[in-house]
């Protein structure tokens, strides 16, 4: 829908501007036409050139933007990049949503300082801007993967408290294993996963550490809850984590996810 609506307002302004052209070589050849019919045309066909050449870099950019968004809804995150990258070459309008695209890109190919470095760069340039949600958050996971994470802990809490979705309590509570407070990791899993609770990483982090605090039936629960939330059949690695949870032997390791984000 959105590459639709890219696709329109371009075409939009494209008509509007070749409209302004036909009018501007049309005035000048009705202006001229007594000076000689060869001067009338030559000016009409002056006009349309220079009005064309004119129109060329947002022609780029608006095919490059284009491009970059149907790479980005396709998840072909280095196309999408390239070409978000052309779009600011040509001179394209960066608006907020396509910076935020540039930038979900760049965070999902792993290029976290980059992605970084535009997010703030379009802050700087808008005095007095406040974040949206969605930027903020791609803010703060780039916080979190470049290991800025005292900086990534309060941007995620000022995300859980404008009730930004379940991301920020998963990052809160990777964030609180690393200072060692199982309790407080615990409580933030569950908030996610009580928000969304077929996002992988979560549960497997509260399974985790379900298991590593003795508490199996929570864990079995958990797994209960996130297969009904798939509504897929049961994976082989769930279902070994069942049969190893009745055994009493199931031990997940420590895991580092990186986050897709859209």
């Amino acid at each position: 829908m959105f590459i639709f609506v890219v696709a329109i307002s371009r075409l939009v302004v494209l008509l509007l501007a070749l409209s302004a052209i036909l009018v501007a070589g049309r005035f000048c050849h009705d202006r001229y036409l007594g000076a000689g019919r060869r001067l009338a045309r030559g000016l009409f066909a002056a006009v349309g050139v220079v009005g064309v050449a004119a129109l060329t870099p947002f022609l780029l950019a608006s095919a490059a933007l284009i491009r970059g968004t149907a790479a980005s809804y396709s998840y072909d995150w280095a196309t999408a990049d390239h070409y978000y990258w052309l779009h600011e070459q040509f001179g394209g309008h960066k608006t907020d949503v396509v910076m935020d695209l540039w930038a979900a890109a760049q965070i999902n190919r792993g290029h976290f300082a980059d992605a970084y470095a535009l997010l703030l760069s379009r802050s700087r340039d808008r005095e007095g801007l406040v974040m949206s949600a969605n930027r903020l958050a791609l803010v703060a996971m780039c916080e979190y993967y470049l290991g800025r994470f005292s900086d990534a802990n309060l941007t995620f809490q000022a995300l859980s408290a404008r009730g930004a979705g379940f991301l920020p309590d998963y990052f809160l509570g990777r964030l609180a294993e690393r200072d060692g407070s199982i309790v407080r990791a615990l409580l933030h899993y569950r908030r996610s996963f009580a928000q969304v609770p077929h996002f992988y990483p979560t549960v497997y982090q509260l399974v985790r550490l379900d298991v590593a605090t003795g508490d199996r039936s929570a864990a079995l629960a958990d797994l209960e809850r996130y297969l009904a939330a798939t509504r897929l059949k049961e994976p082989t690695e769930i279902a070994s984590w069942r049969a190893a949870l009745v055994a009493g032997v199931l031990c997940l390791p420590e895991k580092e996810f990186r986050v897709i984000v859209h």
